[in-house]
Formats: structure tokens, C-alpha cells, sequence
């Protein structure tokens, strides 16, 4: 990710919690990225370290992984003998396991319940955001959702309603972003990783992007959901001038309790007023 990406992905309103989709491709957001050879490493690394930790597959989870695994074919997420691999695998949570060491994203599997909602059921999470696969498992959205401040009062029936509705052969894109302290793409948090406190410098904080596909499992009446995560030094950021503006507002227009929860609250003010004088800094330079 590069800092002129950033500015695309800020709309300049103020920020709140909200459903704000656009069509993707499966094939396209699975494909290897531009460092794949080093996220397939670490993926592995802790697969291989902390299973338990990382991946967790339910019985009720097993046709939702299988369903995954000939969909990710269909769309080209998986090549003929990745497929072939996967399928000769008899043992789910090692076929899960597998999927885990092939894909550089993480991916969650939602199944619906004898109500309809749907509920976590299994999935490979290595570079969680400060939150735990084992943890969340066998729970409902909103459930999942209501450590986070405001969000299920904001769009908790929407999201709900929004994938009871998704329909086969289309993927839906969105994004969450926050400000870390580390770029160590597994924050989760039994690793106790540096949290931002005062002084900030720019270079060592890091804008963490958490790009995000939902794919109907038709059926199953389940949802793949996709993950992956992009990070940019704030030094790079403040490169670009759109990049900033985008960001600063959207620092500056965060609920206090929001902010706490992404754990910046403390060096908001800081971070905007560091990105902002470094900006102005190169403009009078050039």
C-alpha cells in the first residue's frame, strides 16, 4: 500500500460506523499480493507455534469450510491442485488447517442457526486486530460486535440483514482502518504488543487497514468472510497531502470512546498535529 491509496480510501465525511460496500472479486482479493512469500512465512510460523490460537473449526463449521473450499475453486481462488490437496485432506480441522497455509487471508465462517442469524463456526485468523478467533466463536454478530462502542446501535440490524440477504456469485468489499504502534501483522492480544503513547513519532506508528470481502456460501446459508491486512508508516502518509487531510479528518471527527477503544485516544491530538506540520513542512519545500 503505498500513501496516494490512502487518500482513496477517505470520503471526507465525518467519522461514524457505517455500510459502505462496493463489488469485488473473489479471485481478485484472495490473489497473491506483492510480499506473499513473507506473509505465507509467517503465516505458517504461527499456525505452526500456536494452532489452538489461531484456527478453530466447530463440526457445524465443516460443510461451511468444504462449500468455501469448492467456491474459492469455482471463482480461481484455488488452483486444480491446491483443490486436489485440500480435498484428499480427510480430517476437517487439518483441511481447515490447510487453507489456513495457503490463502495470505484470514477468513471466518458464518453459519446459520435454526433462527436464521448467523454465528461464527470456524475459520484461520493469524493477524487479528487485537481480538481472538477462540474467543468469539459459537457467537452472533452483534455479539461479536459488542465490545466495540456504538457500533451495534449504529449498524448492528443492518449488518445483520445485510448478510442474510447476500446473494451467490457476487462479493462485497469494505474496510475498517485504525493507528498501531507496531507493524507486526498478528496483534492479537495475548502478545502484549507496544501500545502508542506520548512522544508519537510518525515513523514508528502505523496506519492498519483492514480490507474485508463477504461471500454468500449458497448452500450452506453461510457467508465466507475475508480479511486482510495492509499497514503504512504515518511518515509515509504524510507524503501525501490527500492521504493527510483524509486521515486528520478522520482522527479528528472520532467519537472519544471510539478512539479509546482503538487505543489512540491518548495521542490523537499529538498524531494529527505531528501529520499536519510535517505536510505543511514539505509543501513549503516544494
Amino acid at each position: 500500500m503505498k500513501a496516494n491509496d490512502v487518500a482513496m480510501l477517505f470520503s471526507g465525511e465525518d467519522f461514524r460506523w457505517q455500510m459502505r460496500f462496493e463489488r469485488g472479486e473473489m479471485r481478485s482479493f484472495l490473489a497473491p499480493g506483492p510480499n506473499s512469500e513473507a506473509v505465507l512465512a509467517e503465516r505458517w510460523r504461527w499456525l505452526g507455534a500456536s494452532p489452538e490460537r489461531y484456527m478453530v473449526l466447530t463440526s457445524d463449521g465443516i460443510p461451511l469450510l468444504d462449500e468455501a473450499i469448492d467456491l474459492a475453486r469455482e471463482n480461481e481462488a484455488l488452483s486444480e491442485a491446491q483443490f486436489e490437496m485440500l480435498c484428499a485432506i480427510r480430517d476437517p480441522q487439518e483441511r481447515c488447517m490447510e487453507l489456513g497455509r495457503i490463502w495470505e487471508a484470514d477468513f471466518a465462517l458464518l453459519g446459520p442457526t435454526a433462527t436464521g442469524s448467523l454465528i461464527l463456526s470456524g475459520g484461520v485468523v493469524c493477524f487479528p486486530s487485537s481480538w481472538s478467533l477462540p474467543e468469539k466463536i459459537g457467537k452472533p454478530m452483534q455479539s461479536i460486535h459488542q465490545p466495540v462502542p456504538g457500533l451495534n446501535e449504529a449498524i448492528g440490524r443492518q449488518i445483520d440483514l445485510f448478510l442474510g440477504k447476500l446473494r451467490p456469485g457476487v462479493v462485497w468489499l469494505r474496510f475498517n482502518w485504525g493507528v498501531v504502534r507496531t507493524a507486526e501483522l498478528n496483534q492479537h492480544p495475548d502478545r502484549d504488543l507496544p501500545r502508542l503513547t506520548s512522544p508519537v513519532r510518525l515513523d514508528e506508528a502505523f496506519l492498519r487497514i483492514e480490507r474485508q470481502a463477504l461471500v454468500a456460501l449458497p448452500g450452506t446459508r453461510g457467508v465466507l468472510f475475508g480479511i486482510r491486512i495492509e499497514q503504512l508508516s504515518l511518515a509515509e502518509v504524510s507524503k501525501e497531502p490527500a492521504a493527510v487531510k483524509g486521515l486528520v479528518h478522520g482522527l479528528s471527527t472520532m467519537d472519544e470512546e471510539i478512539a479509546r477503544y482503538k487505543g489512540f485516544a491518548q495521542v490523537r491530538s499529538e498524531i494529527v498535529e505531528l501529520l499536519q506540520t510535517n505536510a505543511t513542512g514539505r509543501d513549503s519545500l516544494q
